[in-house]
């Protein structure tokens, strides 16, 4: 059996000798993923563009309204890393938790 991903831009989540349900559950669940990274740029550019943690970035996006749920919008820095986004500037204290963490920068 092969794995499909949820987490990357890789191949589709839903194969195509899958039901109509797990289509439609797969196809929602990009457009979130989509919401979810604007929030993140949108959040990361409203700090001046960084350098930030994830965490910081996702925090913020919840205070804007943009995105309740912290976890899903820190998990996207990878992903928004990997598209060209955003990239890695520097090793900081994060302001939330106090521990060392990737600080992010917005490229575009």
């Amino acid at each position: 059996m092969n794995q499909l991903t949820l987490f990357d831009d890789g191949p589709q989540l839903a194969r195509a000798s899958d039901p109509v349900t797990s289509k439609i559950a797969a196809k929602e669940f990009d457009q979130r993923r989509d919401k979810v990274k604007q929030a993140f740029l949108t959040a990361l550019a409203d700090l001046g563009g960084g350098p930030c943690t994830a965490r910081e970035v996702a925090e913020r996006a919840r205070e804007m309204g943009l995105h309740a749920e912290v976890e899903s919008v820190r998990k996207r820095a990878a992903e928004l890393d990997k598209a060209g986004l955003i990239t890695f500037d520097e090793l900081r204290r994060c302001g939330f938790t106090g521990k060392l963490a990737e600080g992010w920068r917005l490229l575009k």
